[in-house]
């Protein structure tokens, strides 16, 4: 047993925490009989809602400790925000991503290092993946301007080191450059 989910919905606060403490404790009872347990500190709520105030009515317990009520939670490698806007996640995902292509570029030199097709594959297998993870289930969060131009951002930044061109070259020529579609 590794990673486990409950949702639990309800009009109203009192149910919701009944309904998620019941089925808490079924898990607990269930992995008593296999020899598990739940890991308390790794445990967190996230209440989804559009609701901006708002008081959780009793605390949840795992093993009589008090589960933490949290903004977001990484599920599976998705950052999963109360808000499901997805922001964290993308911010998340830019800045890995950043790093690598960053990591990439220190190797670069006029004389020696990599050359644009070794770059090119870098981003199309290893950052564009960590880009790219689950999209089906954040893809919604690039109707907003700001996490699409922090994807562009990365992309812009991925088409530089590769062709090398510089900083202020059209996008759409860097694209047509190195050969990959945006």
């Amino acid at each position: 047993a590794d990673d486990l989910s409950i949702l639990a919905e309800g009009n109203d606060l009192d149910v919701i925490a009944q309904r998620t403490q019941k089925s808490i404790s079924t898990i607990e009872k269930w992995c008593a009989t296999k020899g598990l347990n739940i890991s308390a500190l790794k445990t967190k709520i996230v209440m989804f809602t559009t609701k901006r105030k708002w008081v959780m009515p009793v605390d949840i317990f795992v093993s009589g400790t008090p589960i933490e009520l949290v903004d977001s939670v990484k599920y599976l490698g998705v950052t999963v925000d109360s808000k499901l806007n997805f922001n964290k996640h993308i911010d998340n995902i830019t800045k890995k991503a950043t790093i690598m292509l960053m990591q990439c570029r220190r190797a670069i030199r006029p004389s020696w290092g990599l050359n644009p097709k070794v770059c090119k594959w870098i981003y199309t297998a290893v950052v564009r993946p960590v880009l790219t993870y689950a999209c089906t289930t954040w893809i919604n969060a690039l109707r907003t301007q700001r996490n699409r131009s922090r994807l562009e951002k990365v992309h812009r930044l991925a088409l530089n080191t590769i062709t090398g061109a510089f900083p202020n070259s059209p996008t759409i020529s860097l694209n047509k450059l190195a050969d990959l579609p945006h």
